[in-house]
């Protein structure tokens, strides 16, 4: 067997979804966010090949403070083979070569063990809540509007110090994608307090300074169509996010482990942070 570790480029994305499909038995594409990762930063990304043959990828996003790492998926054909290790092994050396001070993930139960043999620690544990009821809300009015009447560094500043890190080109990603699906509340005097991306089958990333901006924001989200149920993902720590997202047809379909490597670090994970982008940017 010989087995290397190399960049992703852009004409193994086709091949990379099929492994991901296979790795993580769903049916649904993940070429929105393998762009993505090409698009904002490309060298984050690796493929594992086996005499020559795409088996296995993973991604880390660097946001500077910090880095995300994701979409770790391997070929059922080679698993535990070493596959995975190898990948990780890239990814946390080019992060080392960035001088990026922490890696952040959120780790399945079959991952786990992996990433403990790799120094991560479980630091707190991610809820996937899917809605699987449809409640009527009813919607008074709010100061909801599309990001394309935000400026963008207006949005940052909001952001920043509740992620953790500066992530605007994401952000800018998700607007490119569609604007009118970009929600962002306003206080009275103008300033941001909340938004939220209602992607095809996930809301989020969905930031609030409370449970009521939140609320707003999702009355409006759960406005739109899906692919299939939509999906959140959240820190099972964040109480006022759990009981809005009951009272509003979720429920827990599982949790993860969310584990950090490096310097431990303080975000708002169980305050402003109602959902997360996905488990590929955190």
């Amino acid at each position: 067997m010989s087995l290397v570790v190399q960049p992703f480029r852009w004409s193994d994305i086709d091949t990379v979804d099929e492994v991901l499909r296979s790795a993580f038995k769903t049916s649904y594409d993940r070429i929105d966010n393998l762009k993505r990762y090409l698009e904002i930063q490309s060298c984050g990304p690796f493929v594992a090949k086996i005499d020559s043959e795409i088996v296995g990828f993973g991604a880390a996003m660097d946001y500077g403070r910090f880095a995300y790492i994701g979409k770790m998926g391997v070929d059922p054909r080679v698993q535990r083979r070493g596959v995975g290790g190898s990948i990780l092994k890239a990814i946390l050396g080019w992060l080392e070569d960035r001088k990026c001070p922490t890696a952040l993930l959120d780790a399945s139960p079959y991952g786990g063990p992996l990433y403990e043999k790799f120094g991560f620690i479980e630091s707190d544990l991610t809820a996937v809540m899917q809605r699987n009821a449809v409640k009527n809300c009813t919607k008074e009015q709010s100061a909801l509007n599309r990001a394309k009447t935000v400026e963008l560094p207006r949005l940052l500043s909001f952001d920043k110090p509740r992620f953790g890190a500066d992530r605007l080109q994401l952000l800018r990603s998700y607007l490119d994608d569609d604007p009118t699906r970009f929600l962002v509340s306003c206080d009275q005097k103008g300033l941001v307090d909340g938004f939220l991306v209602a992607q095809s089958r996930v809301i989020g990333p969905w930031v609030a300074i409370n449970a009521e901006v939140a609320e707003g924001l999702l009355d409006e989200a759960l406005e739109f169509s899906y692919e299939e149920s939509p999906t959140v993902f959240v820190s099972a720590s964040n109480e006022a996010a759990l009981e809005l997202l009951l009272r509003h047809g979720f429920e827990k379909q599982r949790t993860q482990r969310h584990m950090y490597k490096g310097k431990s670090i303080q975000r708002d994970r169980k305050g402003s942070i109602y959902g997360q982008a996905n488990f590929s940017f955190g």
